[in-house]
């Protein structure tokens, strides 16, 4: 039988972790309007592909990437010009 202690508490936890989605979501949609310039995690996730194709695509040629100081970015207009240029090949 579960006591409405446990009931609570997973009921918290459950809503916690639907708060840190939405506010995962918000950063990243934030970052889309307000940066033209996205980290390997965001750039991955913008083209919906892993960190690896992100990482292949910098070794082969086809995409660019910016240094700024210790991290590495990718401009949103490169990884648009990407995707384009995959989806037409």
């Amino acid at each position: 039988m579960v006591t409405i202690e446990e009931a609570l508490k997973r009921h918290i936890n459950d809503v916690l972790a639907t708060m840190l989605i939405d506010i995962k979501q918000d950063v990243f949609e934030t970052s889309l309007a307000n940066n033209s310039y996205l980290d390997r995690s965001d750039a991955a996730k913008y083209l919906s592909v892993c960190t690896a194709t992100i990482d292949n695509q910098v070794r082969w040629g086809n995409l660019t990437k910016y240094k700024l100081g210790s991290s590495s970015r990718f401009k949103i207009c490169d990884l648009d010009s990407l995707l384009t240029n995959t989806k037409s090949a």
